[in-house]
């Protein structure tokens, strides 16, 4: 079944209050330049149903950007100047 995934993006001068739920696990606050660095963004690879994976991400400190995520965010950084 295809999903629709319609990204929403804005500037902000200051960090709303967010709340995850259901949908949402966490939130994960970083600055564009720590995405855009070269060094951050390389393949990792994940155990998916017990087998190793090699997906493309931003790894951003312990943490891993991936998957949806990823692919929302390597386009739109693209677009960036």
């Amino acid at each position: 079944m295809p999903v629709l995934v319609r990204p929403f993006v804005f500037a902000l001068d200051l960090r709303p209050s967010l709340i995850p739920n259901l949908e949402v696990a966490r939130v994960l606050w970083t600055p564009l330049a720590d995405l855009r660095r070269p060094e951050t963004f390389r393949p990792t690879t994940l155990m998916v149903r017990g087998e190793p994976r090699t997906y493309p991400a931003y790894h951003l400190g312990s943490d891993i950007v991936w998957g949806l995520t990823e692919r929302i965010l390597t386009p739109l950084l693209g677009l960036l100047p």
